[in-house]
């Protein structure tokens, strides 16, 4: 169990290496407990997109992502990237 009560480890992934971190803050709403996750360019980078495993790409520079019991069980990782891109002079 992680420290939201959910079965799954968190993975979170920065692209390129050294282009930006990501803040990672515990939430609670309605009910549900999760995290929200907010990427943050270093200097030189602009934030650019959030990767899901599946493709699916996400633009917003915060996320949400939230314990679901009973559908989350037997998930044992959930990982998201965060993509950063060289700001263009």
């Amino acid at each position: 169990t992680n420290e939201i009560g959910c079965s799954f480890e968190l993975v979170i992934l920065i692209s390129p290496e050294g282009s930006g971190t990501v803040e990672k803050e515990k939430v609670q709403t309605s009910g549900l407990t999760g995290y929200k996750l907010t990427a943050v360019p270093n200097e030189g980078y602009t934030f650019k997109e959030w990767l899901y495993p599946d493709g699916t790409i996400d633009n917003s520079s915060t996320i949400y992502l939230y314990c679901r019991p009973g559908v989350d069980d037997g998930i044992q990782t959930k990982t998201r990237t965060a993509v950063f891109e060289p700001i263009e002079d």
